[in-house]
C-alpha cells in the first residue's frame, strides 16, 4: 500500500430565493351582514425556497475515479400571517421539502402544514 494516493473532489451548490409582500385595511374591512368593522388588519406573505447539491468524487492515482456522494436537497416554505389587532394574530404555514442521495438511491419526503393563533391579554 505504499505509494498509493486517493483525491477526493467536492462540489457544493446553493441557490436561495426569499420573498416577502405585505398590505393592510387601516380603516377596517367590510364583512357581509355585519357592514364595516373597524380595526387595523395587515397581511404579511413570504416564500422562501432553497436548493443545496453536494457531489464528491474520489480517484486513486492511475485509476478512474468515482462518485462517492452525490445529494441534493430543495425545500419551499410558504408562510401566511394575519393581524386583527395588536392582541390577535393567526396564520399558515408549509414545508415541502425533498432530499434524495444518488450514491444509496434513498429519497425522502417532508410535507407540513401548520396552522397557529396568537391572542395577547
Amino acid at each position: 500500500r505504499d505509494g498509493e494516493y486517493a483525491d477526493t473532489k467536492t462540489e457544493n451548490r446553493t441557490i436561495a430565493a426569499t420573498s416577502k409582500y405585505s398590505f393592510s385595511a387601516p380603516g377596517g374591512l367590510s364583512i357581509p351582514l355585519f357592514g364595516k368593522v373597524k380595526f387595523t388588519s395587515t397581511v404579511d406573505i413570504d416564500l422562501a425556497v432553497r436548493y443545496t447539491s453536494s457531489k464528491s468524487e474520489t480517484g486513486k492515482l492511475g485509476q478512474n475515479s468515482f462518485v462517492s456522494s452525490d445529494k441534493a436537497d430543495m425545500s419551499i416554505v410558504p408562510t401566511i400571517s394575519y393581524s386583527f389587532s395588536r392582541q390577535m394574530r393567526g396564520g399558515l404555514s408549509g414545508r415541502w421539502q425533498d432530499t434524495s442521495d444518488a450514491t444509496t438511491n434513498r429519497n425522502s419526503h417532508v410535507r407540513q402544514l401548520q396552522i397557529w393563533v396568537e391572542i395577547r391579554f
